[in-house]
């Protein structure tokens, strides 16, 4: 359910959430490990990964970050403003309205 009117938009809790669970499918890593100053590489998330990580992001989220802001992504941080930039820009809110699975509740 919704908390309040309108559409939810997506937050970088939900990006987080998304980035957070498909980096620990790929290996034991702590919730610390996963900070916006964390290098992508360092997560074990090469080019390939990005590339499914986005279109996970895609899917679940409804964001699609363009094709010419990927080279510029190399963190978490960048991932998140990316990814939020993208939803802000074309008025994407999250499928359903509802919380993403693993984001914080607030």
């Amino acid at each position: 359910m919704s908390g309040g009117i309108g559409v939810d938009e997506v937050t970088p809790a939900d990006v987080h959430a998304v980035i957070r669970a498909f980096v620990e499918e790929s290996g034991p890593l702590t919730p610390g490990d996963i900070d916006d100053s964390a290098l992508l590489r360092d997560l074990d998330v090469d080019s390939l990964g990005l590339v499914d990580l986005l279109t996970r992001l895609e899917r679940e989220l409804g964001v699609a970050v363009p094709d010419d802001r990927i080279a510029d992504i190399a963190s978490v941080g960048d991932l998140v403003e990316q990814a939020v930039a993208a939803a802000s820009s074309r008025g994407v809110s999250r499928p359903g309205g509802g919380a993403v699975e693993g984001s914080p509740s607030s």
